[in-house]
């Protein structure tokens, strides 16, 4: 996957959650601290002809700088995991249904950050993947926040519950998230 914007791509490097190489045509004082992150983390850095950085980038907006890179496995790859290593209903989920923009995801991951989501959970048909905009218009957030996807969001709560959890829906015209107690 290709990481094009700055934010994106250094909490990549800063994460360890993957390996890649990043690629540049540029020289600028943003750019070059991105290299030096990226040089003291062990991630290939190489300059290329803005000719083979067009063709590489084509259909991405970039700033002269990307990372092609690939998270390492993750280790909850489904909800049935994250509640066998969570143990007592002790976190925070967050279910997503007919999310199918990726700048809207990306959002909800950089809102998830700030609130200490420990997961977030997507259905598996007619929602939006992790792609480079997501990424991006996270900040980099997507690379610390698991996305799992499940076949059938009803029954993806009803595990929740059983496994002791609160379930909270959340409504436009409802109550700001900030001033919910989910203690």
């Amino acid at each position: 996957m290709l990481y094009t914007g700055f934010h994106a791509i250094e909490e990549f490097i800063r994460s360890g959650s993957g390996h890649g190489v990043i690629y540049h045509t540029k020289e600028n004082s943003r750019i070059n601290s991105i290299l030096d992150l990226a040089e003291k983390n062990g991630f290939p850095v190489k300059k290329i002809s803005e000719k083979k950085f067009a063709r590489l980038t084509e259909g991405y907006q970039t700033k002269g700088i990307i990372l092609e890179g690939e998270k390492k496995h993750q280790t909850i790859a489904s909800l049935d995991d994250f509640l066998f290593e969570a143990g007592d209903g002790d976190s925070l989920v967050v279910l997503l249904d007919g999310v199918t923009d990726p700048h809207n995801l990306g959002a909800v991951l950089r809102s998830a950050a700030q609130f200490g989501v420990d997961m977030v959970v997507v259905p598996s048909r007619r929602s939006v993947k992790e792609t480079d905009v997501v990424a991006r218009t996270s900040a980099g957030a997507n690379v610390f926040i698991p996305v799992v996807q499940e076949i059938n969001l009803g029954r993806a709560i009803e595990k929740l519950q059983k496994a002791g959890y609160w379930v909270y829906g959340a409504k436009m015209e409802g109550r700001h998230i900030d001033t919910v107690d989910f203690s």
